[in-house]
Order: structure tokens, then sequence, then C-alpha cells
């Protein structure tokens, strides 16, 4: 059957692995973080790699795996009793805000030397018709808080945020609380995320849960 199926590299594996296991000597907790923009065919499904390299940190001794880079929510998985966090989205994302930008970027817009940063992300954004500024999903993230008793992972509670993708550029990309339709729609999406690697969430109200 045609499909697209990646493997981790097995070297970087093994030698990752190794200082997981030399951190697991050093430290009472010890969590492996992960920046990759793959997915599998879909942007919101981790890439085949990331789902079993995140399993091999955890078999090597990590608390926990908190994955970051594709900008969009991913599910939850908790293997062997551990967190998986393939991505919990933006947090902070003023990515429209930052002052000063290499030449090289005015060039590949089309722009000069003359131009200013802010005529670059319209330029970018053709206006916020494209790309981070027309996409609610880049706008919609969850806070993870996880509940241990005696090293055990009892519980996450998932709280919905909202980075206000409707507010001009200078008040866009801080987070909040989401509340209502959005809450709703951000944590059902997580429980739709999560069902594939048998995570059930439980929605109370504004807030997601997951008991382990």
């Amino acid at each position: 059957t045609p499909g697209l199926h990646t493997d981790p590299n097995s070297h970087d594996v093994e030698e990752i692995a190794k200082w997981i296991k030399d951190a697991r000597r050093q430290a009472d907790w010890v969590f492996y973080t992960l920046h990759a923009h793959e997915a599998h065919l879909e942007r919101e499904v981790p890439a085949e790699f990331v789902v079993k390299f995140a399993r091999a940190c955890i078999d090597a001794g990590a608390d926990g795996f908190i994955g970051h880079g594709p900008h969009v929510l991913r599910g939850i998985e908790i293997y062997k009793g551990k967190p998986i966090l393939y991505s919990l989205g933006n947090f902070i994302f003023q990515n429209d805000l930052i002052k000063k930008h290499p030449q090289d970027i005015y060039q590949r817009t089309g722009l000069s030397f003359d131009n200013t940063p802010a005529d670059m992300y319209d330029t970018r954004s053709k206006q916020g018709t494209v790309s981070f500024p027309a996409d609610v999903a880049y706008w919609e993230s969850v806070l993870a808080v996880m509940d241990y008793e005696n090293g055990a992972l009892r519980a996450v509670d998932l709280y919905p945020l909202y980075l206000g993708w409707e507010k001009p550029r200078s008040q866009r990309g801080r987070p909040m609380l989401a509340r209502g339709e959005i809450a709703a729609r951000i944590l059902e999406r997580m429980q739709k995320m999560s069902r594939p690697f048998g995570t059930t969430i439980r929605i109370e109200g504004e807030k997601g849960i997951i008991e382990v």
C-alpha cells in the first residue's frame, strides 16, 4: 500500500538514550524535548519517526516527552504511564513583532533594504491572507498541568488557550485562557487527535482531564 513511513536514525537514538540514562542517574526528574516540524501526511499527526523516538526516550528513562515545532496542536499519548505531548501549539507567538531581520528575508519577499519589518510582514502574509495570520489553528493552544504523586503520573489537566487570532498585530500572540465556543473547539480537537494514541480526554466545563 503506498504511503509515507519514517524511522528515527538508530545511531541518534542510541546516543540520545545514553544521555537520558545518564540524566536519570543524576536527577529527580527527566523530561526530553524535541523540536521537529515533520508530520505524517496531515500537520496535526506527528511523523512516524517522532512517535517511535518519543517512546524510545521514555524507554530510556525519561519521565515525559515534550514535542514542539509544528506550531499547531497534536495529540497526547500516555505511554507506560508517562506523558508524551506531541505538540501543545504556540504559547507566546509574536512572530510579526520582531524588530530586525537579516537582508535575505527582505530579498526573498521581493523587497529592498529601504523597506521596514512591517512592510515585510504584510508582503509575506499577503496582507494577512496566507500563512500564520490567516489560519486560526496557529492561535489555539493548550496548557498542560501534570499531577504527580510519589513519582507517578496521576492526571493531566488541559487548559485551552487562545492567542487572539482576530486581534491586530500589536495584541496578537499573547496566551489567554479560552472561553465558551473556542474552549470547546480546542478541547474537542484534542480529544480527536489523542484518541488514536488510546488517550481519553474528559471535558469538564472549560478544562480537559486525562486520568492515568
